[in-house]
C-alpha cells in the first residue's frame, strides 16, 4: 500500500523576511508620522504659553507705565518728585526716568537685581517684597525666568496674585541649590526673560514703521536722551549668558521686554536672540512694535 505525504503548508524564509520588512517599513512611516504630529503639537503648545505669558508681560509694562504718568501728574511719590527735580520740571522727561527705574524695580532679570534696590539718579525705590525669598543666582536665562514668574504672578509689593491663570504653565527649576518656581514650554524647558531685548530685527520693518526709536521716551526730539545716557549704567538690563546689552545708551535703539523659550532642541544657542535659532521669541511671535513707536 503506498503512502501519500501531504507537505504542511507555510512560509519560507524568504517570505517571512519579506514579510517583516514590510512590517518595518510600515512601522518606521507610522513613527515618522506619530513623532512630526508630537512635534508639531509641543511646538503650538510652546506657541500658546509664550504668547500667554508675554500677554501678561505686556501688560504689567502697560500698568507700570500707566502708573508712572499717573504719579508724575499728581507729584504722589518720592520717586516722582525725584524725577522731576531730575528732570528740572519737564514732565516728559521726568515720567520717561520714572518709567526706566519702575522698569527695573518691579522686572528685575537676575536675583542680585531683584533684591537690591532701584537707584536711577535720585530715585530710589525699594526691593519689592516677593523677591525677598530669592537666593544666589547665576546669570543664566533661567534665572530671569524665575524672576519673571515672581513679578507676574504676584501684585507690586503685597504678595497678591496678579495674573490668574499663569501658575498653571509653572515647573520647579533648581538654580545655585536653590529651587524655584518657573514658566516652562512643551518641551519642559524654562522660559527665560529680557526686559529691554535690542535685536537686530527690532530696528525696522515689520517692528517700526519708520527709523526706531527708543520706546519708553516719546517725547520729541528725545529729550531724556541726555539723562539717559549718563544713567545707563543704573538701568540698562544686567548680561545673561547668551545676551549683552548695548554698551551705551541709543535713543535711536527699538527694544521691548521679550519672552524666550529654548525651543524644540530645548538648548539655549550661544546668542538668544541670533538668526537661524531654533529659539521662540515672545517678540516675534507677537510682532511686538509693529504698529510703530
Amino acid at each position: 500500500m503506498t503512502r501519500i505525504h501531504h507537505r504542511r503548508p507555510g512560509f519560507t524564509l524568504i517570505e517571512l523576511l519579506v514579510v517583516i520588512s514590510i512590517m518595518a517599513v510600515l512601522m518606521a512611516l507610522t513613527a515618522g508620522t506619530f513623532f512630526r504630529v508630537r512635534t508639531g503639537q509641543m511646538n503650538r503648545a510652546s506657541i500658546a504659553t509664550i504668547n500667554k505669558v508675554q500677554g501678561a508681560l505686556d501688560n504689567r509694562v502697560k500698568a507700570i507705565r500707566d502708573t508712572a504718568k499717573d504719579e508724575i501728574r499728581k507729584q504722589s511719590t518720592p520717586a516722582a518728585k525725584a524725577a522731576l527735580a531730575d528732570a528740572a520740571g519737564d514732565n516728559d522727561i521726568a515720567l520717561t526716568l520714572l518709567v526706566y527705574a519702575k522698569m527695573k524695580n518691579e522686572l528685575p532679570m537676575t536675583f542680585a537685581e531683584a533684591k537690591a534696590p532701584t537707584t536711577v539718579g535720585t530715585i530710589q525705590l525699594q526691593p519689592r517684597r516677593p523677591f525677598a525669598t530669592l537666593g544666589a543666582g547665576n546669570n543664566s536665562p533661567e534665572e530671569s525666568g524665575v524672576c519673571l514668574f515672581v513679578a507676574l504672578t504676584n501684585s507690586g509689593g503685597d504678595g497678591a496674585a496678579a495674573e490668574g491663570g499663569l501658575e498653571q504653565q509653572a515647573l520647579t527649576t533648581s538654580i545655585n541649590g536653590g529651587n524655584y518656581q518657573t514658566f516652562a514650554d512643551a518641551y519642559g524647558t524654562p522660559l527665560a526673560f529680557v526686559r529691554n531685548c535690542y535685536a537686530a530685527e527690532l530696528q525696522g520693518a515689520p517692528y517700526v514703521k519708520a527709523a526706531a526709536s527708543d520706546p519708553y521716551d516719546p517725547s520729541p526730539s528725545h529729550k531724556a536722551a541726555t539723562l539717559l545716557t549718563s544713567r545707563w549704567v543704573s538701568i540698562k538690563p544686567p548680561a545673561l549668558t547668551g545676551f549683552t546689552p548695548p554698551a551705551a545708551y541709543s535713543s535711536t535703539a527699538n527694544h521691548v521686554p521679550t519672552v524666550l523659550s529654548a525651543g524644540p532642541n530645548a538648548k539655549w544657542d550661544a546668542d538668544l536672540f541670533g538668526s537661524g535659532t531654533d529659539n521662540l521669541l515672545g517678540f516675534r511671535l507677537r510682532r511686538e512694535g509693529s504698529s510703530g513707536n
